[in-house]
């Protein structure tokens, strides 16, 4: 079981973070697993998250949140 932190997901989600590709090659491990059973979050980190990429312009912040 992997924790998704904040940082994990937005580099995740922003082309901008110095860290989006190597998140974004990390996460293709995760390709053909169901995610689910390899990977665990909270709901606080999901608001954090939608809250930091409100605050740096992301216009799709609502559509992240619905897929975290």
């Amino acid at each position: 079981m992997t924790f998704l932190d904040t940082g994990f997901l937005f580099a995740l989600v922003s082309k901008k973070e110095a860290h989006h590709a190597r998140v974004v090659e990390v996460f293709r491990t995760f390709k053909n697993l169901r995610l689910a059973d390899h990977l665990l979050t909270t709901n606080h980190v999901i608001a954090e998250t939608i809250t930091l990429t409100l605050k740096v312009g992301h216009a799709e912040a609502a559509r992240i949140g619905e897929q975290l």
